[in-house]
């Protein structure tokens, strides 16, 4: 039975590999990482000063000014085109993805209930 799931499982990956939003997010991680990779250095960069001066909290003598940097090093990322469709892509693949992980627990779950309708998850009473 295991390896009959296990099969289905990898059958399952193997079709969502091939959806196009999936190969689409493939090629533009791809992309966004030798176009932008000036920016996402100094984006790393700053958030991991920013980071370190968090453990300081406000006491920190440069904590607004990192705080702020972050923000516009953020939105400068955010904002261009490519970084756009693959945020884009990723939610409305993630949305799909969650819906099938819905589907199966909803179908388990009733299979289970209708077995055992004495008892109650407490997450259900």
């Amino acid at each position: 039975m295991l390896s009959d799931v296990l099969d289905k499982t990898y059958n399952l990956i193997d079709i969502l590999k091939k959806d196009e939003r999936y190969i689409r997010i493939k090629e533009l991680d791809k992309i966004i990482n030798e176009e932008y990779k000036t920016e996402i250095e100094r984006f790393n960069d700053i958030k991991e000063k920013y980071n370190e001066a968090l453990k300081y909290g406000e006491y920190h003598p440069s904590l607004k000014d990192y705080e702020r940097e972050l923000s516009e090093a953020k939105a400068e990322l955010y904002k261009k085109e490519y970084v756009i469709e693959y945020n884009r892509l990723y939610r409305e693949f993630q949305n799909e993805l969650d819906i099938i992980i819905k589907k199966i627990e909803e179908s388990f779950m009733g299979h289970y209930r209708g077995e055992h309708n004495g008892c109650k998850n407490k997450n259900n009473s």
